[in-house]
Parts: structure tokens; sequence; C-alpha cells
């Protein structure tokens, strides 16, 4: 007869419980310490009159353990769910050194949005990610890249030789008879400049051929862009007004 196997300890709530009653200013000089910050910003969150995603009420305990936070700079942090690689937030809240909470997102795109944190936000800059628009996460938050067509274009960050940059993917239309479509290919990268604080890149390029087309940005949402290479799309037609003769004019012959 086998001897019973020991059931596994539950793990920890990752809040202290004492944490519920602390004051405003409590919490605050809470986040300064490494085994209380996490705690310290859930509280914060409770103080303040939003529900944000991340922090629901009640607050399961399964959820409470994937929370994460995270110093974005010296006044301002992140809190949110850590994603499955662990280095991405979802649901993200800001909370800045008096205690005010921000949602940066709200309704489906609360959902949806990553936050990339950057390890030196000087040469590279914290980055919210939606599939088709690239938010810079500074002072403010810039609209920096935003997708125009056609259909399933998506941004990632991706890395190369350790150096971070913006990736625009895109999923090939499956064909019937080529098992590779389907597959996400990258169309174009995105390379921040750190001086003139923009991402380097195609405004618009060839999509892989087949089916041939082009891929765009919106230039005008793109605040963020300096375009370089590509293909520059072709400038609206403009059409000419076609000018009404006056009744009252002699006619030239």
């Amino acid at each position: 007869m086998q001897p019973p196997v020991p059931e596994p300890e539950p793990e920890p709530d990752p809040l202290q419980p004492e944490s519920e009653n602390w004051s405003l200013e409590e919490a605050l000089a809470k986040m300064a310490d490494d085994t209380t910050r996490l705690s310290a910003a859930v509280r914060l969150v409770r103080l303040s009159d939003t529900l944000p995603l991340c922090v629901p009420d009640p607050l399961p305990l399964k959820i409470a353990r994937r929370l994460r936070v995270v110093a974005l700079s010296d006044t301002l942090w992140a809190l949110g769910l850590a994603a499955p690689d662990d280095q991405r937030l979802a649901g993200l809240v800001l909370i800045d050194s008096a205690g005010e909470i921000t949602l940066p997102m709200m309704g489906v795109e609360e959902e949806i949005a990553l936050l990339c944190r950057a390890e030196d936000a000087e040469l590279f800059p914290h980055l919210l990610l939606l599939p088709g628009q690239v938010f810079v996460l500074g002072d403010e938050l810039q609209s920096a890249l935003v997708a125009k067509s056609p259909r399933g274009l998506r941004f990632d960050l991706l890395y190369e030789d350790d150096y971070p940059y913006v990736a625009l993917l895109w999923r090939i239309p499956r064909a019937a008879t080529d098992e590779t479509r389907g597959e996400p290919v990258e169309l174009a990268r995105y390379n921040w400049d750190p001086y003139e604080l923009a991402f380097a890149g195609p405004l618009s390029d060839k999509l892989p051929d087949p089916p041939g087309g082009l891929f765009e940005l919106d230039l005008e949402l793109s605040e963020a862009l300096i375009p370089v290479g590509g293909v520059l799309p072709e400038p609206p037609a403009i059409e000419t007004p076609r000018v009404k003769p006056d009744e009252n004019e002699p006619t030239p012959y």
C-alpha cells in the first residue's frame, strides 16, 4: 500500500491583511518598501474611486497572486497583472507619488493593452501596446504608431542582440494549398531614436507577394514616427471643380 501523498501547502496571500486599514499616508510610505509595495498599491487603488480590471472587488486570491508593481520613474509606478511571460503587465493602473490613480486605458482596450517596461527609459521608452497601436508612456501617454491598412496588422516588441525594437507583424491570409499561410510575418521594424524621441521606419511598404499590395500607417495619428524607407503611398487624387459659365458673359465667338 502506497503511503498517502501529502497535499501541497496553499500559497500564502501576497497581500498583508493589515493593509486594509492603512491610511493614504501610510500606504504611500509603504510604497518605498519592496515587501509592502504590492499591498500598498492595492490599498491606494481601494482608497480611490476607481475599480480597475486588475483589482476587482472582492479580489480573488488567484488574481492577487498575478499582481505586480513596477517603477516607471522616481515618481510613477505601474500596477497590473503579469502576462504569461511575466515580462508584461495587463489591466494597467498608474500610481503617482501623491497616490493619484490613473487608468491609461478604459473598456475593451484596458483588457488587451500590455505594458512593456523599459530597462532604461532614457534609451528606449516604456510602451503600451494594443494590436494596432503603440503608445509611448512618459510624462503623458503619446500615440506613437498606428496601423491603417490592411486588416490584420499587429505591433509587437521584439529584440535583436538584446536591443528592443517595435515590429509590425501581419498574418498572411491562409490559402487551402499552402500550409505556411496564417503564420505571422514581420513586415517592418521601427527603431527608437532617443534624440528625436521617435520611431524611425516605413510609413508604407509592400506586402509579401502573393498577395501583393501595400501596408500603411496612419501618418496623422502616428505622432512619434519618422518615415524612413519603404514606399510612399500615392497621394489622393484631386478633382478640379468644373466652373459653371456665367450666363451674362458673352460667348468667345
